[in-house]
């Protein structure tokens, strides 16, 4: 009986506790799930009683509920460790790490190429490489394709050369819980593309800045289990002098605003997150060399470590600029362009 009594009591104070704690949960971003979180709605609104307060309360009750991310993690376990489910919203779990599943998409990648082939024939000096999904490096799994086949198809179809940075990466060069690199990890990737692009590179002296947690792409898109990772990234006064200036906003922009730490993703921390056109400027540049670098979110990260060795970088990402209007930036045909894109993105409609 006094069993009984106590769990009846324990379960009344739950629904006690979770039923008021969204009431004084201020929470305004969810950083595992990487979104703003709901707000209380007003019951009037423009003078008119709101027809969706319900709606919009409910939503408000779920995003605030008492111990919501303990909640997801155990939800993850229980998919992954109980009922053995190997693959969950596309993306699976393998050493402690989230993989999402990337398919050759050959009409895609056709498309994005001859899109290449007809921008780099107003330039005479053009590269083009792709970073793996880090799925290829996943122990014993493969996708429905080999990295290799579409290397093959890329240097079938595309009129550029080719540089193939894949045997020089590893899993341990991205992130457990997001798809991108690391960018600790990727100075040597840096140097062997400037290399291969037959230019000078210069080593920076960089120190570690590091944020935690930082979850992931892949950790909101799955109940998962496995820990944050730790963001490292790195910073020398190069880089604080480099002058960033962003077409949308029209004003000046600084590699790294730890502002952006406290976005839904903190992987902005690099030049500020999505932009569609950027120009940086090293006014301590050690040669005259210019690159042009059309991208994905890849480059964000790996751009910081090129400022060494450039006087100026531009990063068009396609994705926000329409090619038509790549005439306007009125772009220096002399400068060495680099076509940079993740697996994902190549395999892809993205590109505009």
């Amino acid at each position: 009986m006094m069993k009984n009594k106590i769990l009846i009591t324990l379960f009344m104070l739950v629904l006690i506790v979770g039923g008021v704690s969204p009431f004084f949960d201020q929470a305004s971003i969810s950083f595992s799930e990487r979104r703003s979180l709901a707000v209380f709605p007003d019951v009037w609104e423009n003078g008119n009683l709101n027809a969706g307060f319900f709606d919009e309360a409910d939503k408000y009750y779920s995003d605030h509920f008492l111990l919501r991310d303990e909640f997801r993690a155990l939800k993850g376990f229980v998919i992954s460790q109980i009922f053995h489910i190997g693959e969950y919203n596309g993306v699976f779990m393998q050493d402690n790490y989230l993989f999402k599943k990337d398919e050759f998409d050959q009409k895609a990648v056709e498309r994005n190429i001859a899109i290449i082939n007809e921008i780099a024939a107003d330039f005479n000096n053009c590269y083009l490489t792709i970073i793996p999904n880090k799925a290829e490096y996943a122990r014993g799994y493969h996708d429905n394709y080999d990295f290799n086949e579409l290397v093959s198809f890329i240097n079938e179809k595309a009129e550029i050369t080719f540089i193939d940075i894949s045997s020089s990466l590893s899993l341990e060069d991205y992130y457990r819980t997001d798809i991108h690199w690391r960018q600790e990890q990727i100075g040597g990737i840096a140097e062997l593309l400037v290399s291969e692009m037959e230019m000078s590179w210069i080593a920076g002296k960089y120190e570690n800045e590091s944020y935690y947690p930082f979850y992931g792409a892949l950790y909101a898109e799955i109940a998962s289990s496995v820990k944050p990772d730790t963001l490292v990234y790195l910073d020398s006064e190069t880089i604080k002098q480099a002058k960033v200036y962003d077409l949308e906003s029209d004003k000046y922009i600084t590699v790294y605003d730890q502002q952006d730490l406290l976005s839904p993703d903190a992987y902005d921390i690099f030049l500020g997150g999505p932009k569609a056109y950027l120009k940086i400027e090293n006014p301590a540049s050690k040669t005259d060399q210019k690159l042009i670098i059309f991208r994905d979110s890849f480059a964000s990260s790996i751009a910081p470590l090129l400022i060494e060795s450039f006087e100026q970088i531009e990063l068009i990402d396609l994705r926000y600029y329409d090619r038509s209007l790549i005439k306007d930036l009125k772009l220096d045909n002399e400068a060495t362009v680099l076509f940079m894109y993740g697996s994902q993105i190549i395999n892809s409609y993205a590109v505009r």
